[in-house]
């Protein structure tokens, strides 16, 4: 009997919880007619803490949005005692740094997830 993919995803996820063991189970599904992208994906399913959006998010969070949160908290904690540190127009140059990586990053991954919702319906 082959199953849907959510189906699918569900009884792996069922069955891995269970203890049963993935060789197996990959081996028992592939046998139902199941194609072995199929099986991965429902395997990918029913580990990660996505769920369904596992497989399609790849790299959400790129390196250099993390970096530009990194700096604006660098650039807030030094604007907090920048009178006793010797940075001066650093300070500023970090903190804009950080908020313009932010903002953008957060700008990009909204739009991704607009993107992605508008091409599923």
């Amino acid at each position: 009997m082959k199953r849907t993919e959510e189906e699918l995803a569900m009884y792996t996820r069922k069955k891995l919880r269970g203890g049963y063991p993935a060789g197996e189970l990959k081996n028992e599904l592939l046998a139902e007619g199941h194609t072995i992208k199929e099986v991965e994906s429902a395997f990918l399913k029913s580990v990660s803490p996505l769920g369904k959006n596992a497989e399609s998010n790849p790299g959400q969070y790129p390196l250099w949005f993390f970096l530009s949160v990194g700096l604006l908290i660098l650039g807030i904690s030094f604007k907090s005692v920048q009178p006793t540190i010797f940075m001066g127009h650093w300070t500023d140059t970090i903190l804009i740094a950080g908020i313009l990586g932010t903002i953008t990053g957060m700008i990009l991954i909204y739009a991704r997830k607009q993107k992605n919702n508008s091409s599923k319906t």
